[in-house]
């Protein structure tokens, strides 16, 4: 006890528990002592805190202890009170500590929920563009075939129409020869933009649901 106190085994014999110990005056101490004369019940109290002299300015320590009665007669008054004191300071820090890195846990955990719950809904958005670029796709290409088969056609008529002169003339027939490059390669886009479509619908992968948490640590550790 004298070493917990941080005093000489003389300085505390014989002497008023708060006169040796005033640091406890200001909290729950006298109170749970004086209710054990008061009342003549033992007291068990758990992880008080306490700042006594050999703590450093701003640290505390924390200490069970039981307050026990002493009477002479079986049931007599109270004549003292045993003391019997356990630092658990250290067990106290360390459960402290673990409770705080829980609340960060929970709070990282909390953020990765939203994270994730964002990278949802920026999936959903991508597949909803996705569905709807291939929609455009597949709609542009089909209803552009028409419009060009019939510029096709029209253009395949011009030489029977057009004297002579006219196409063989320096400036009809190479615009004539552009006209028909280009709706060849008008045609040639219409076949890669339905060969783009029926791909993505062939080798689309389905979407899955992933660990945000440990895509993040992968990321981390490499």
């Amino acid at each position: 006890m004298a070493r917990m106190l941080g005093r000489p085994q003389a300085e505390l014999l014989g002497r008023p528990y708060f006169e040796v110990m005033p640091e406890l005056t200001t909290g729950r101490y006298p109170a749970l002592m004086q209710q054990v004369w008061d009342t003549g019940q033992t007291v068990v109290e758990h992880e008080l805190p306490a700042h006594l002299s050999y703590h450093q300015p701003g640290e505390t320590g924390y200490f069970s202890f039981v307050y026990q009665p002493l009477r002479d007669e079986p049931h007599g008054p109270v004549t003292s009170i045993a003391c019997v004191t356990i630092d658990v300071t250290e067990q106290v820090l360390a459960r402290q500590q673990v409770q705080h890195l829980n609340e960060e846990l929970a709070a990282i955990n909390e953020e990765l929920t939203v994270t994730n719950e964002e990278l949802h809904e920026t999936n959903s958005r991508l597949l909803r563009t996705n569905a709807d670029l291939d929609s455009f796709v597949y709609t542009a290409s089909h209803d552009l075939k028409s419009p060009i088969s019939n510029i096709e056609g029209l253009l395949a008529l011009l030489p029977e129409l057009l004297p002579e002169a006219v196409l063989v003339d320096a400036h009809v027939a190479p615009v004539l020869a552009r006209m028909q490059e280009s709706i060849g390669r008008f045609r040639r886009t219409i076949t890669h933009l339905t060969d783009v479509s029926r791909l993505q619908a062939e080798f689309a992968q389905p979407a899955e649901t992933v660990s945000l948490a440990a895509v993040i640590e992968d990321v981390r550790q490499d």
